[in-house]
């Protein structure tokens, strides 16, 4: 039930974080929830591997389902993505055709400030258009930049940027905060059964 309202977009907090061992059914549970998803939401899948070499590679995962989004967009409302800061597409160059310049000259630290702030802004006019979810398999390989900067560019989005849900073996501290945590664990020994017992009902009858 948590997993489906924060799909829906029911989820206390906006988002929801998916815990358990691998193997567990993590993934499986997730596309069952997005299998009912509301007709309307836009849904950019994504999944994070280990030892990739791109920079923020947890959110390069997000950012390519996004570009090929925003790709698709009538070339009016392509236009109104002219108004978000190119700080964003120097971190991110498969989403410089759509933003603005990109600034001549900026430092590490004021790039990344300025890219967090224009995430948000293109968050927001994503959600303008239509309900977007961001749902990330495998979240335990992300890297920490990559959650940092997506949790300051939600923030900054002040309760109008996307649903997310991250499927992970553990919790993923950076947006802990800002998701409700549901955990899967092994059956008990009684859940065990009752399930046993559900399943060959049939045959006992």
């Amino acid at each position: 039930a948590a997993l489906t309202a924060g799909v829906q977009g029911r989820a206390p907090r906006g988002a929801v974080q998916l815990v358990g061992p691998s193997g567990i059914g993590k993934s499986r549970l997730l596309e069952e929830a997005l299998a009912h998803a509301p007709p309307d939401l836009t849904v950019l899948r994504a999944a994070c591997h280990p030892l990739e070499e791109v920079l923020l590679p947890a959110l390069d995962g997000i950012i390519d389902p996004l570009s090929e989004h925003l790709a698709a967009w009538p070339s009016a409302q392509r236009a109104r993505l002219r108004s978000v800061d190119g700080a964003l597409g120097v971190v991110f160059p498969s989403l410089a055709p759509f933003l603005g310049a990109a600034p001549a000259d900026a430092d590490p630290l004021a790039l990344r400030r300025r890219a967090a702030q224009a995430l948000a802004a293109l968050f927001t006019l994503t959600q303008e258009r239509a309900p977007v979810l961001l749902a990330v398999d495998d979240a335990q390989w992300g890297d920490p930049g990559s959650w940092s900067l997506l949790r300051e560019a939600l923030e900054a989005c002040e309760g109008r940027g996307p649903r997310l849900v991250l499927s992970t073996r553990h919790v993923v501290e950076d947006l802990a905060e800002r998701c409700a945590v549901l955990r899967l664990g092994p059956l008990g020994e009684a859940d065990s059964r009752a399930l046993f017992a559900a399943a060959h009902a049939h045959h006992l009858a």
